[in-house]
């Protein structure tokens, strides 16, 4: 619960019109105009967020499964997932690792996922083709666990130069076929 609002605690919340505050998302940022919060309220709110969550996992126990192995090796039987819903990392536009760098550390975390990391990162030496080929495993994994005739949503908003039309590849390469439909579905 602590560990869910350190940032919204921290001098990174930053002042906004509307007395909230926000927190700059995808970098490490303190603002020049700070924003006073009430810490208590953040715990009463993650602490009613748990319960919630808690409550609906408990509903579901028989339907659910939670994993967290790699999504280029998972641990799921083959042809035995209904639906998946994927937002897949977004070449060097969003470095994960990274700004996990303030969890990691608070928890003492072993941070060695990072090598695994789907990502385009110059100072970890990952290349586009590094993550393309990354891309291919997954999205190749994501197909073989899918049962036949089940459908999968992808949810990509990556503006960099030709990554769209390399993740329509490699869906493609990996067995996915698109729907036809008039128009694609954004989600502000």
């Amino acid at each position: 619960m602590f560990t869910s609002i350190l940032l919204k605690s921290s001098r990174m919340m930053a002042h906004n019109n509307d007395g909230i505050g926000r927190i700059q998302k995808g970098t490490y940022y303190i603002p020049q105009l700070l924003h006073d919060v009430h810490v208590g309220r953040f715990m009463q709110q993650s602490f009613g967020d748990m319960i919630s969550g808690y409550n609906n996992i408990a509903l579901q126990q028989s339907k659910l499964l939670i994993d967290t192995s790699d999504a280029c090796v998972m641990r799921i039987l083959t042809s035995s997932v209904d639906y998946i819903f994927t937002d897949p990392p977004y070449a060097e536009k969003v470095q994960y690792g990274e700004l996990n760098f303030i969890w990691e550390t608070w928890l003492n975390l072993d941070t060695h996922w990072h090598k695994d990391e789907i990502i385009v990162n110059e100072v970890r030496g990952t290349t586009e083709e590094d993550w393309a080929n990354m891309m291919r495993q997954a999205m190749a994994e994501c197909y073989r666990i899918l049962k036949p005739g089940r459908c999968t949503s992808l949810c990509y908003h990556d503006t960099s130069e030709g990554t769209w039309a390399l993740v329509q590849d490699i869906m493609a390469q990996a067995g996915f076929v698109v729907e036809r439909t008039e128009q694609a579905l954004y989600i502000d």
